[in-house]
C-alpha cells in the first residue's frame, strides 16, 4: 500500500523486496489532504484498510472484516462474563476479579510459542484456532459454576486472546508483504470499530440486569468469534520464503537469528519494555480516568461517556492520515516519542481538574481524553511500525510473540499499578506523566535509525 501514487505496477514482471522487511529506508509518502478527506472520512478509511493494489484489496478487506468481528466479540465477552459471572451464577466479585487476572497473566506464556509456531506453520491456520478456542471459552463461560472452573476457562479464553494478537500480527505482514505495520494499523482501527459495536449490547444487557440479557451477550460474543475463525481461514496470505537454493551463507544466517530469536535481542527487548510502559496509557484511559471522574472531580458523570466517545472518533478518524506519514523506523520512533509527551499532558490535565467547578472540571477532562486518544494514535502506530522493521522476517511472528508481552503486562499490571498511584492523594499523576515521558523520549535512543535484520529477498507464495 505505502509508495502508490496512483500507478499500477505489474507485479508480475517486476518484484522487489518488501520494503517494511528490508534494510532500506522507504521514501517519504506525500499526504494528501483535500475535500475527499473531510467529506468521506469513513471511505477513505475502508480505503486504507484494503489498500490500493486490487491483488491486496481483497485479502485486506476479509482480514478487517475478521479483526471487527473479533474484537466484537471480545467487546461483548470481557464485559459479559464479569456481569454473568458475579449475577446469575452468584460468583463473588473477588473471585471473579482474582480468576481473570490470574488468567490474563498465564495468558501471557502463550505469546512466544504462538510466534514460533506461525513461524514454522503460518500464521493464518494459528489466528482460524485461536479465534475458534475464543469462540469455544465464550460459549464455556455460560457452564461454569464454580471459581475453579471459572478460572479453567478463563486461561482458556486468555491464552487463545494472546495468541490470535500474535498470529494476527504475523498474518499482517504474509497479506501485505510491503507494508504490514499500515495494514495492522487498519486492522486495529478496525478493531475499535468492533469494540464500539459491542458497547450498545452490553449497556442494554447491564440495564437489564437479567440471567437472560447476559445469556444472550455471551452467545453473541461466541457467535462473533466463530464468524471471525470462519472468515479467518479464508484469508489468503503470500507466505515470503527467503532466498535461493544456493544462498547457502544468507540461509545459515537467517537460521542462526532464528535460533538466538528476540529473547536474545537486547534492542527489541529493550523496545518491548518502552512499549509496555507507554501502553499503560490505555488503562489510564480505560480504568483511571472513569473512576478519577466519579471519584476525585466534580465533573457530571456524562463526561465519562462523552470522553469515551471522543477517544473511540479520533482514533478511528486519525489513524488513516498518522500511518500514512509513520512509516520509517526513525518516524517510527519519534512518534512514540510525541505519544509520551502527550500522554504526560494528558495525565496533567486530569490532575488539575481535581477541586475545580464542574465545568472547569470536565473542560480539562476532556482536554485530558483528546490528549490521551492523540497518544493512542501515534503510539499504536510507531509501535506496530517498529515491531516490523526491527525483526528478520524469517521469525515475525516469535518477534510478534514476545513485542506483545510489551502491552499485555501493562493491561495486567495496569489497574493494580494505578489504582495505588493515580487515584490516591499525592503526586501520582505527576509521577505518571514523567513515566510516560520519559519513556517515550528514551524509545529513539534505542531503536536507532535502521534494521539489525536485513533478509535477502524472499520469493511470496500463496498460502
Amino acid at each position: 500500500m505505502r509508495g502508490d501514487t496512483g500507478t499500477e505496477t505489474d507485479t508480475r514482471t517486476e518484484r522487489r523486496p518488501p520494503a517494511a522487511l528490508t534494510g532500506s529506508e522507504p521514501e517519504p509518502e506525500p499526504a494528501t489532504f483535500g475535500t475527499e478527506t473531510l467529506r468521506a472520512p469513513l471511505s477513505r478509511s475502508w480505503a486504507s484498510l484494503a489498500g490500493r493494489r486490487p491483488a491486496a484489496r481483497g485479502r485486506a478487506r476479509l482480514l478487517a472484516g475478521v479483526c471487527l468481528a473479533f474484537y466484537l466479540g471480545q467487546g461483548l465477552a470481557g464485559t459479559g462474563a464479569l456481569l454473568y459471572l458475579t449475577g446469575p451464577v452468584r460468583l463473588s466479585v473477588g473471585a471473579v476479579g482474582g480468576c481473570m487476572t490470574s488468567a490474563g497473566l498465564l495468558g501471557l506464556l502463550a505469546a512466544v510459542p504462538a510466534g514460533r509456531v506461525c513461524d514454522r506453520f503460518g500464521p493464518k491456520p494459528v489466528f482460524a484456532a485461536a479465534l475458534a478456542a475464543m469462540a469455544v471459552a465464550a460459549f464455556g463461560f455460560l457452564a461454569v459454576r464454580t471459581v475453579p472452573e471459572a478460572l479453567a476457562v478463563a486461561c482458556l479464553y486468555s491464552a487463545a486472546c494472546q495468541s490470535a494478537y500474535t498470529s494476527r500480527g504475523a498474518l499482517a505482514a504474509f497479506v501485505d508483504a510491503d507494508d504490514p505495520a499500515r495494514l495492522n494499523a487498519s486492522l486495529y482501527r478496525a478493531g475499535n470499530l468492533g469494540y464500539a459495536l459491542a458497547t450498545p449490547a452490553i449497556g442494554g444487557a447491564a440495564a437489564r440486569g437479567t440471567a437472560a440479557a447476559y445469556v444472550f451477550v455471551l452467545l453473541g460474543a461466541g457467535a462473533a468469534f466463530g464468524t471471525a475463525a470462519v472468515g479467518g481461514v479464508f484469508v489468503r496470505a503470500r507466505r515470503p520464503i527467503a532466498g535461493s537454493d544456493g544462498d547457502d551463507d544468507a540461509e545459515r544466517q537467517i537460521r542462526g537469528r532464528r535460533a538466538a530469536g528476540p529473547l536474545r535481542d537486547t534492542r527489541f527487548l529493550a523496545l518491548t519494555g518502552l512499549y509496555g510502559l507507554t501502553s499503560l496509557q490505555f488503562m489510564i484511559t480505560e480504568f483511571a480516568l472513569p473512576l478519577w471522574v466519579v471519584d476525585h472531580t466534580r465533573a457530571p458523570r456524562i463526561v465519562v461517556g462523552v470522553a469515551a466517545l471522543i477517544s473511540t472518533v479520533l482514533v478511528v478518524a486519525v489513524q488513516p492520515i498518522a500511518s500514512r506519514r509513520i512509516s520509517s523506523t526513525r518516524w517510527a520512533a519519534w512518534a512514540m516519542a510525541a505519544s509520551g509527551i502527550a500522554a504526560g499532558a494528558g495525565c496533567l490535565a486530569l490532575a488539575a481538574s481535581q477541586g475545580r467547578g464542574a465545568r472547569s472540571a470536565a473542560a480539562l477532562v476532556l482536554i485530558g481524553a483528546v490528549a490521551l486518544a492523540a497518544a493512542e494514535v501515534v503510539q499504536v502506530i510507531g509501535a506496530i511500525t517498529l515491531s516490523y522493521r526491527l525483526a528478520p522476517a524469517s521469525a515475525v511472528g516469535v518477534y510478534q510473540g514476545v513485542f506483545t508481552l510489551g502491552q499485555g503486562l501493562a493491561m495486567a499490571a495496569g489497574p493494580a499499578l494505578l489504582a495505588r498511584t493515580v487515584l490516591r492523594p499525592g503526586s501520582g499523576w505527576t509521577g505518571a506523566a514523567v513515566l510516560l515521558a520519559v519513556a517515550g523520549l528514551l524509545v529513539p535512543a534505542v531503536a536507532g535509525n535502521g534494521r539489525v535484520h536485513p533478509e535477502p529477498e524472499p520469493r511470496p507464495t500463496e498460502s
